[in-house]
């Protein structure tokens, strides 16, 4: 839905990285092939333990330390993987010494001049890259805390998404391990036996990274949406403001109206902070707030009932028409809201707030969006002609975009309406809330016309605040389970919210949820041709999901009966032009890591070596 970058683009592009067929003529290892392969390979370890630290919570940190004599597997999984990128960058760091008249080949200023090394500088620059997508939403406090700038932040350090990052990470040790082996044991009359040492054993400390999430995986199997969520998690940007100007297509509508939600939830959140000072804290953005998350609400209301009526709604009909009947709640708890605030008012006036900017913003572009007038605003009220199906929606793509902003949308209200009740507590505390004199009990004797806010009315004001975040993340359940289904974008809100309030499990689906795990987790080639011509027969596409997953079996078991003698193509080397990629890219997503063996460039080491201490 959005043009910002997302962790995947990173993981996929090191991936890649490491999978390019780049070879030197010859096949000799010159002593420069060690040392330049041993520097760029603590580069990609020490880019994975970053990657690593990222997800970990300091609560998480602490949990991993004081951990039982029996931990569950992926808490075992978490420290066993530490060590071994820890004890792989010991020996990295190794100083390595050439001998004695060997040519060395110097390290250009442009970076590594040999294939392997270049390949391992490109994935680690990637992976660093990556990693730093995540770390923008957080914020560094002084003493090394960390503090959340995003809705996502939570959802980062999840164990859901840990465990995701650990089975992406070892797909990456097992590429890189295979390449740089194959560096230190190549046959060469130059290179020292210490360098060529050291980076063997710290390829069989990676080997240990990926037997461990390996083990973890067949013990206590991780759902395939850790993962994808952890792909899907986006670059933490504030977006460009810009308003409707008319003439907007329903896309540049629904565009506008993620971009405006989502400034809206930020500023919101980031205004908590300043509501003990800021004259921009006062009854008039908190008035505008409201009233503006009225309108948004009934526009939504409006735009789920048009997508009820499209021909297109199918069996997602009464899904739709459930989301729109809870977007009524919502209009009615902000409504109160509105209401509550006529009792009370604010030290300071007339201020507007960025959040209430942002707000009134969004009432614009989801009234656009609802009513046929292209010219509309929320000054002209509710009474115009509303936006047919037809002339929102013409495909399932439409579909998709148009329940993605209003996901979006409800999401975001439910974010403000929180926001909103932590700077009225921030607020109070600085004796910010009045009331008239003479709406307090003739018992009080106040000689001023107005008085500080009693804490019983400050507590139904939060209250009313309360039930409009309940009643706007009910609507944004609602529209997740409907985007879920339809396969729309948006969806990965309501998996970074699973993850989140999982305490610990791994994101699944909602009960209520039409689709099947087989849904969620992936789609294999035969059910995706069926889906993009908008088949929704369940029992067409539940024969293709099971001729999908016999293909998978079908290909593990040919892979596993080739010729031991024969190396099996590794995943990279298909052809994406031959019409094996979607097979084989199916396989991978949805084969159990275990499965996958023959598949792969083969063990660096044996089981019975391994515990020789290989």
């Amino acid at each position: 839905m959005t043009d910002r970058p997302v962790f995947g683009d990173f993981v996929q592009a090191a991936a890649g990285q490491l999978d390019a067929t780049e070879r030197r003529p010859g096949g000799l290892t010159r002593a420069a092939d060690v040392e330049d392969t041993s520097r760029n390979l603590l580069r990609l370890v020490t880019a994975m333990s970053r990657c690593m630290a990222t997800t970990i919570s300091a609560a998480g940190d602490r949990a991993w330390r004081e951990a039982t004599a029996k931990p569950d597997p992926w808490t075992r999984a978490r420290a066993e993987t530490r060590d071994a990128l820890d004890n792989a960058a010991r020996f990295l760091r190794q100083r390595r010494f050439p001998s004695k008249g060997a040519d060395t080949e110097p390290v250009t200023a442009d970076g590594p001049t040999l294939p392997v090394a270049r390949r391992l500088s490109a994935a680690a620059s990637s992976l660093q890259a990556g990693r730093d997508l995540l770390q923008t939403h957080y914020v560094v406090k002084p003493g090394g805390l960390r503090e959340n700038r995003s809705h996502w932040a939570p959802a980062i350090t999840s164990d859901a998404v840990t465990a995701g990052m650990l089975i992406e990470l070892s797909a990456l040790a097992h590429r890189a391990a295979a390449q740089a082996a194959g560096t230190a044991t190549a046959p060469s009359e130059r290179g020292t036996r210490e360098a060529r040492r050291n980076l063997n054993t710290a390829c069989q400390w990676l080997c240990v990274y990926v037997r461990a999430v390996r083990t973890a995986q067949r013990e206590a199997p991780v759902s395939g949406l850790a993962r994808t969520l952890l792909r899907e998690l986006p670059l933490n940007v504030m977006p460009q403001r810009w308003v409707p100007v008319g003439g907007e297509s329903v896309a540049e509508l629904c565009g506008g109206v993620i971009d405006t939600a989502e400034r809206g939830r930020r500023l919101a959140r980031d205004f908590v902070t300043e509501a003990v000072w800021s004259p921009a804290m006062n009854i008039t953005s908190l008035g505008r707030v409201a009233g503006a998350a009225t309108i948004t609400s009934h526009n939504c209301e409006l735009v789920l009932t048009s997508l009820a009526d499209s021909p297109l709604a199918g069996r997602f009909r009464q899904q739709l028409l459930g989301a729109a009947a809870a977007a009524v709640c919502s209009r009615e708890s902000w409504l109160g809201v509105a209401r509550s605030l006529d009792d009370v008012t604010t030290d300071t006036r007339g201020y507007l707030s960025p959040s209430a900017a942002e707000i009134n913003d969004l009432a614009l572009w989801t009234g656009r969006l609802a009513f046929t007038d292209s010219d509309w605003t929320p000054a002209a009220g509710p009474r115009h002609p509303v936006r047919p199906a037809s002339s929102l929606v013409q495909s399932m793509d439409d579909m998709r975009t148009v329940v993605s902003a209003v996901h979006y949308t409800c999401d975001a209200l439910a974010g403000l309406a929180r926001a909103s009740r932590d700077q009225i507590r921030q607020a109070s505390r600085a004796t910010r809330f009045l009331v008239p004199t003479r709406s307090l009990p003739e018992t009080m004797e106040v000689p001023h016309p107005f008085s500080p806010a009693p804490q019983d009315r400050l507590g139904q004001l939060t209250d009313g605040y309360g039930d409009a975040a309940i009643a706007s993340s009910r609507t944004a359940r609602h529209v997740g389970i409907t985007a879920e289904a339809i396969g729309a974008p948006s969806h990965m809100l309501t998996l970074a919210r699973e993850a989140t309030r999982g305490s610990g499990r791994v994101p699944l689906r909602e009960q209520t949820s039409a689709k099947s795990e087989a849904d969620l987790v992936v789609r294999g080639p035969l059910e995706s041709v069926l889906r993009g011509l908008e088949v929704v027969d369940e029992t067409l596409l539940r024969q293709a999901a099971l001729l999908d997953a016999e293909g998978t079996r079908l290909v593990i078991r040919a892979a596993e009966s080739t010729d031991a003698s024969r190396a099996a193509p590794a995943f990279g080397m298909v052809d994406p032009i031959r019409s094996t990629a979607p097979v084989i890219n199916y396989v991978f997503a949805s084969a159990e890591p275990s499965e996958l063996s023959a598949l792969r460039p083969p063990e660096l080491c044996t089981d019975r070596e391994a515990e020789a201490g290989c």
